[in-house]
């Protein structure tokens, strides 16, 4: 069913998130197994390499700005991932 949803695996990995980031917060042993469900749920389903594509290119050819802001947003998103 989550690989029908990509708004819903959207929502549970936000949400794995969350739950992984409170469980590093709170030091409460009952907290353990949901957070250990979560972080196995969050490890076991990272995203793979992601492709924009666009008419337009970057640097080479450029007509209403889209090549650009592509370009840029790649930049920027592989910045983030350092």
């Amino acid at each position: 069913m989550l690989t029908n949803d990509p708004i819903l695996t959207a929502n549970l990995m936000a949400l794995c998130e969350k739950i992984i980031q409170a469980g590093a917060a709170s030091k409460k042993p009952q907290i353990a197994s949901p957070v250990k469900a979560a972080r196995l749920i969050f490890e076991t389903n990272i995203l793979g390499p992601i492709v924009f594509c666009t008419p337009e290119i970057g640097r080479w050819s450029t007509v209403g700005g889209l090549g650009v802001m592509v370009d840029e947003l790649t930049l920027e998103l592989a910045k983030m991932e350092q």
